[in-house]
């Protein structure tokens, strides 16, 4: 069984609803982070969901984070986008590959991802200072390839289905967001190219003004 699912949501519902509509292995506990604005009420009595409607949004790494804090005696902590489906027997083999020291990728990489116990014991959680998204996941691959985290493993064997509208293609639509997008997308990775080029990985955390900096929307 896999302990806990983690699936951070911003908008486009609907498509959470086909997610939790195509588990088909059995998960002890889901977990919703809805960053967005609108309420969002679980309809799948089948399992075992628990939401968390914040009043704003807090971004990838620290809705990543926060999972990981809530359930801190998991063994591993399994992570999805609401854009995917889980189709075949893709949640088993999640499971038969996951492990306290695997970090383990789908097809569609941090799309759907596994981070073991003894991996966030050794380099920690995902900075928080990268907000609200973009090259988080370039950050903690490295740290995990500076700690000799040999485990770390993409598995061909694990096939995700991909949906078409995803939160970012939404925001194409909108011009006032998709400026704030390119904008935080810039800033951040230029704090990720200063990581890379002085070989600090420090984690520089959540930062009040960097949070208001990158904000999309008030």
């Amino acid at each position: 069984m896999i302990p806990v699912l983690i699936i951070p949501v911003l908008n486009r519902y609907d498509l959470l609803d086909q997610a939790l509509s195509s588990i088909n292995y059995p998960v002890q506990e889901i977990l919703i982070i809805n960053n967005g604005v609108e309420k969002y009420i679980s309809k799948k009595e089948n399992l075992n969901v628990r939401v968390l409607n914040l009043p704003s949004n807090l971004g990838v790494s620290a809705s990543w984070n926060l999972g990981i804090k809530l359930y801190p005696h998991a063994p591993y902590w399994l992570f999805s986008s609401t854009d995917l489906t889980f189709g075949e027997d893709s949640l088993k083999k999640f499971n038969d590959f996951a492990g306290s020291k695997n970090h383990v990728k789908s097809n569609v990489s941090y799309s759907c991802f596994t981070v073991g116990e003894d991996i966030v014991r050794k380099i920690g959680l995902f900075d928080e200072y990268i907000y609200p998204a973009y090259f988080e996941d370039n950050d903690y691959d490295d740290r995990m390839v500076l700690a000799g985290m040999k485990e770390f493993m993409l598995s061909p064997g694990i096939h995700m289905e991909q949906l078409g509208g995803t939160p970012s293609q939404t925001i194409k639509s909108d011009a006032e967001l998709m400026s704030a997008n390119n904008k935080t997308f810039n800033l951040n990775e230029r704090y990720y190219k200063h990581k890379k080029e002085t070989g600090d990985y420090s984690v520089k955390g959540w930062d009040l003004n960097r949070r208001r900096e990158n904000e999309w929307l008030r």
